[in-house]
């Protein structure tokens, strides 16, 4: 089995395995992927939201974003300069790039609103976003990797 078909294979068991199917199934995996290898990259970044709400209970509820804490980065361009780390860093089985990167003020609470594309190694393309919240103080926990045994994501506690 060539690495395409192993990439394959592990996406197509995780789904089986997490009895998910349809339309956002497979962008749920790739989304996962994207958290793990961020925090392969760096530590900053704190997974929490409604993505990690399904890890635990398996919401039905489906969501097409992804969102982040930073832990100490605090500006548009520090925070960019580590997706774009992210992003380039590659498995060869999934590509990531960032299409957009609007500041966002909420409250006088800075962030970012991400949208990142990915391409597979099979020709699977599609986007998803990234709502991330610079600098909270947030309780940070280590749970295991949805996709990856004997790895760990940051995650709010």
């Amino acid at each position: 089995m060539n690495k395409k078909q192993a990439f394959l294979a592990a996406a197509r068991s995780w789904l089986s395995q997490n009895q998910l199917h349809g339309p956002h199934a497979f962008l749920r995996f790739i989304m996962l992927a994207f958290v793990q290898r961020l925090n392969e990259v760096t530590n900053e970044f704190v997974f929490k939201g409604g993505n990690l709400l399904w890890l635990y209970i398996r919401t039905p509820r489906s969501t097409v974003d992804v969102d982040f804490v930073t832990k100490s980065l605090a500006s548009h361009e520090d925070v960019r300069k580590k997706l774009e780390e992210v992003c380039q860093k590659s498995d060869g089985n999934i590509q990531f790039s960032i299409d957009s990167f609007k500041a966002v003020d909420q409250q006088g609470n800075l962030g970012a609103a991400v949208t990142i594309s990915y391409v597979t190694s099979e020709g699977q393309k599609n986007t998803f976003n990234l709502d991330i919240v610079y600098a909270i103080p947030t309780s940070v926990t280590k749970i295991e990797s949805p996709l990856r045994t004997g790895e760990s994501i940051s995650v709010a506690h």
